[in-house]
């Protein structure tokens, strides 16, 4: 039984065995296809950043402010930093949907 999986492994055509996504690599429609999902990839990826980046940011300086002020010095800081690193982040997925 072993030896009859074995031999159909072998007769398989190359990049049978790859998802579908690689597979496509391989044609030039193919990479076309995949930078336009990496493109959208990374649109609904910021978008749902950009989303949690603002209501950080209301947390932080709005409304929530005043639970804000409650916190331990560190957390604050780490909040802030966050925010900051989540608008860097967001920065580097405009730029890399731009050049799609």
């Amino acid at each position: 039984m072993k030896a009859a999986k074995k031999a159909s492994k072998s007769t398989k055509t190359v990049g049978q065995d790859m998802p579908i996504e690689r597979q496509h690599q391989c044609s030039s429609a193919g990479v076309v296809r995949e930078s336009q999902t990496s493109s959208l990839g990374a649109s609904t990826e910021k978008k749902e950043l950009d989303e949690k980046l603002e209501k950080l940011l209301y947390f932080i300086d709005n409304g929530n402010g005043k639970f804000f002020s409650t916190l331990v010095t560190e957390e604050r800081q780490r909040l802030t930093t966050q925010a900051r690193i989540m608008r860097e982040y967001s920065d580097i997925l405009a730029d890399r949907i731009a050049a799609f």
